[in-house]
């Protein structure tokens, strides 16, 4: 990067100032707007700083100056482009001054059409070039990308000598398969040609092209899941079971409590016994309660089943259910 300019080689005031009015006006043409005001407001900060001499501040205010702007801002790339110039930034100017001009001209704006003709005019005697040599077999890999310093290159411009500024360029090249290449260059402040090959690209390791991935990190697959046992209480066709078979012995405790209630009742009519006549009665209700309750039960327990037919991909291998009720030595058992 070129020093700092002196006072005796520093643009004065006056020049200064006439420049940016000759070229600033129309930076942004169109009625201003909250961007392109913001634009107007860098774009002066952009300028004090130029006049200052302090180029490496400068340039990046101009330049987003111009990014903002809503117009072709021809203004803001002629100075923008003398920035660059300041800096030794050959290509970057040289790029800005050859765009402006033929659009200049198409505009009627003569006088940036000149000054750009004349900076291209000082700045292509001093570009340094690179160029891109590919070896046998890459670039005809499939998905071959190249870029500069983050910018990609045309695929019509490999084997062409690019003016580049001079310092590093960072030079990418990437391709299916392939472990990308990152070459940094240096490129000398002189009108050569620097040649960069690229001979071949490594494969990728076998690791990373074939081996899938796992959500446990490894390289092997998870094992499957144990198959399930199928317990009561695993499942609703365990607890479809569970109930069920307690509706079904219910509804059988019902029937030996009823069958007990009809011969108290018929003992105590004969024996004309009205407390034994309302036990009875008494005996009988609960017998019938406990029926319905059971007839409750067994519904359930079969709707639990059907559900759990119908919406499990794989019932359970087995299930196996066994109830006692105490005292009244009852069981219920059932394979599933």
């Amino acid at each position: 990067m070129p020093p700092v300019p002196s006072s005796r080689t520093r643009p004065s005031l006056a020049r200064v100032l006439a420049f940016v009015v000759s070229t600033s006006s129309g930076l942004v043409a169109a009625p201003a707007g909250a961007q392109d005001t913001t634009a107007e407001a860098v774009f002066e900060e952009g300028v004090k700083l130029f006049e200052a001499g302090n180029y490496t501040a400068a340039c990046p205010k101009l330049k987003s100056a111009v990014s903002l702007s809503s117009s072709e801002a021809l203004g803001g790339r002629l100075v923008l482009a003398e920035c660059y110039e300041k800096l030794g930034r050959w290509a970057s100017a040289w790029g800005l001054y050859r765009e402006i001009a033929p659009k200049a001209a198409a505009s009627g704006q003569a006088a940036r059409r000149e000054k750009a003709e004349a900076g291209r005019a000082r700045v292509e005697p001093r570009l340094p070039r690179l160029k891109i040599v590919l070896g046998p077999g890459v670039a005809t890999l499939p998905g071959l990308s190249l870029d500069r310093d983050g910018e990609t290159i045309p695929k019509e411009a490999w084997d062409i000598a690019l003016p580049v500024d001079p310092g590093v360029a960072v030079l990418t090249a990437k391709a299916t398969g392939k472990r990308a290449s990152v070459q940094r260059i240096a490129v000398a402040d002189a009108p050569n040609t620097t040649t960069v090959t690229i001979d071949s690209l490594d494969d990728e390791p076998a690791s990373v092209r074939l081996a899938p991935s796992y959500p446990s990190g490894g390289s092997e697959p998870p094992p499957p899941p144990p198959p399930s046992e199928g317990t009561p209480e695993e499942g609703l066709s365990g607890l479809g079971i569970v109930v069920g078979a307690t509706g079904v012995v219910g509804m059988g405790v019902s029937a030996l409590v009823a069958a007990s209630a009809a011969s108290s009742w018929d003992q105590a009519v004969d024996d004309k016994d009205e407390q034994g006549v309302d036990d009875a009665r008494g005996t009988g209700n609960a017998a019938t309660g406990i029926f319905v309750a059971g007839a409750v039960l067994t519904a359930v327990g079969v709707t639990l089943l059907i559900v759990d037919v119908g919406t499990s991909a794989k019932a359970p291998a087995s299930a196996r259910v066994h109830l006692r009720t105490t005292g009244l030595g009852a069981s219920a058992g059932g394979t599933f």
